[in-house]
């Protein structure tokens, strides 16, 4: 005699390899997120650092260091050299806020430049040794970036 459906041991190993696929799937899914918000994260510093540097070449000179919302900081640059929003949909999971994802110093190399600290998500293994080259040459050499508190910096450009 012919039954007709599925037996029990059928039904829990469809919903095991069902709960395999999906774990998988979502851990994917975080590391996709991850890599996404870092390309924010690095346009957003990009957008800036040329701002700030064009805003040297014209005259005005950037001297609030650290947050960029500080007085006479990155921030004073919008409208003029910033959109508003351009660190909309940026966020990271190494900082302790918004705000303290950026930070601006001027580097001690003998030179004019400045270079930008960021917190990433998913920071590669080249990001980490960029951002500790950057940190040595510009003689900021605390185990954090700068002023940091509690926010774990792994991304530096220089301008």
């Amino acid at each position: 005699m012919k039954h007709k459906g599925f037996t029990l041991v059928e039904v829990l190993i469809v919903i095991a390899v069902i709960s395999i696929l999906a774990s998988i799937s979502i851990i994917s899914y975080r590391s996709v997120r991850d890599n996404g918000l870092d390309a924010k994260i690095r346009s957003a510093v990009k957008t800036a650092g040329d701002a700030a540097a064009l805003a040297e070449a014209r005259g005005k000179r950037i001297t609030g260091f650290g947050p960029f919302n500080a007085p006479d900081g990155v921030q004073t640059l919008v409208p003029d050299y910033l959109k508003a929003d351009y660190r909309q949909g940026v966020s990271s999971k190494k900082a302790a806020n918004d705000e303290a994802i950026f930070r601006i110093y001027e580097c001690h190399d003998g030179g004019k430049g400045f270079v930008i600290y960021a917190a990433l998500n998913n920071p590669s293994t080249e990001d980490v040794a960029t951002f500790n080259r950057i940190r040595s040459s510009c003689h900021h050499n605390s185990t954090q970036a700068p002023d940091s508190g509690s926010t774990i910096y792994s991304y530096a450009q220089l301008f």
